[in-house]
């Protein structure tokens, strides 16, 4: 494998960014941050001051490329993520929807088998949103699939994934809810809540029992009263609990996640895409039955006109931000990157720029356009 020698970057790390700085990397590991030192193997790139950034960590992806994590097989898993790399993310979670069981445990089958055999975004496990979901915030999520938990359905998921599954996101309100919390945790597993419909109180001692993130954050949850403040609110006053936004400008105005922003500090926001078609053309398509449309940017159910899903990579959100709010750029990556990976325990290996880590990078100019792209030290764009 080629070695590189990036000269003359601005770094974006965790809380700032750098002066002009150099990085070697050597096979798929960042070797040397610094200056002045000139390997004689490795391919000089000679930056001019554009931004270098970690590669993005998507931990909550339905699809992409006219993938389907739901329904994809290997093959198809590898097709999702040759086309995230070459849209910035280069680390990602596969999420499955809520399902019937044997489609589920088909998928969560097919991303393992997939995982380390795919040929561009590396593939950090698995996240199943469902099916243990509150019908009244169902959004787009299949009601027909949505039931209550009971002790014992949880193995079953945990064999299909082998290992893999990381995240599960379910409704701590409803019965055995608190159980499943209890359950996930003894597995190792990040419980999250996600179409939920839990006041400030049951949200509290989900986050007593182990609760440790909000999926896509305000979207599909109890709103904000004054007399109820509802999940979100618990959420953004525990200190320990990580939230999700999604940035695509349609499911949020924006100054919503500014002011998560200012309320939960710069480590514990978490940017995802919640996309299910990046890279789709426009029209109609079927989902399960139902119809649904791609249209400027937006996915939705064209009856009702509830969203389904974002048509945008994570890149699209970080630009969003960086262009119409005031969070500084180095915490709007960061919530793309070390802070998705920081929850589910990968921060060691990905999600900042450090000797020892892995060579996950992006090139960018002062517009957040990708100049290039390393993936485990090999130049992809």
């Amino acid at each position: 494998m080629k070695d590189y020698l990036i000269k003359n970057t601005r770094i974006i790390l965790p809380d700032i960014i750098s002066q002009t700085r150099d990085v070697l990397i050597s096979g798929d590991t960042i070797a040397a941050v610094g200056t002045g030192f000139a390997p004689n193997e490795a391919e000089v790139l000679d930056a001019g001051g554009a931004y270098l950034a970690p590669g993005l960590v998507d931990i909550h992806i339905h699809g992409a490329a006219g993938v389907l994590c739901d329904t994809a097989r290997p093959r198809d898993i590898n097709t999702m993520s040759a086309a995230l790399a070459r849209l910035g993310t280069t680390a990602f979670l596969p999420t499955v929807s809520a399902s019937p069981k044997d489609m589920t445990v088909a998928a969560l089958s097919a991303i393992g088998k997939a995982a380390g055999a795919v040929d561009g975004a590396r593939i950090l496990g698995a996240h199943m949103e469902g099916p243990y979901l509150n019908p009244v915030r169902a959004g787009a999520q299949r009601p027909d699939a949505l039931h209550n938990y009971a002790k014992g359905e949880l193995s079953s998921y945990l064999d299909a994934a082998g290992g893999l599954l990381k995240i599960m996101s379910l409704a701590p309100e409803l019965p055995a809810g608190m159980d499943l919390i209890d359950d996930l945790v003894a597995a190792g597993i990040v419980p999250a809540a996600v179409h939920t419909d839990a006041t400030y109180d049951q949200a509290v001692r989900a986050i007593e029992r182990g609760l440790r993130l909000t999926c896509h954050t305000f979207n599909a949850m109890r709103p904000i009263h004054h007399r109820e403040p509802g999940i979100a609110v618990a959420a953004m006053l525990a200190r320990d609990i990580f939230c999700e936004f999604i940035a695509d400008g349609f499911h949020l105005a924006l100054p919503m996640i500014e002011l998560a922003y200012r309320v939960k500090g710069s480590d514990r926001m978490i940017l995802i895409s919640d996309a299910v078609a990046p890279g789709v053309p426009e029209g109609d398509y079927d989902f399960f039955g139902t119809t649904t449309r791609v249209e400027a940017g937006r996915v939705f159910f064209p009856e009702t006109g509830i969203l389904a899903g974002s048509a945008s990579p994570l890149m699209a959100g970080v630009k969003n931000l960086h262009a119409h709010t005031t969070i500084p750029l180095a915490h709007i990556i960061r919530a793309a990157s070390l802070n998705p990976a920081t929850l589910i325990g990968r921060d060691n290996e990905v999600g900042s720029i450090a000797v020892g880590k892995r060579a996950d990078l992006l090139l960018l100019n002062e517009k957040l356009d990708i100049l290039n792209i390393w993936i485990g030290g090999r130049l992809i764009v």
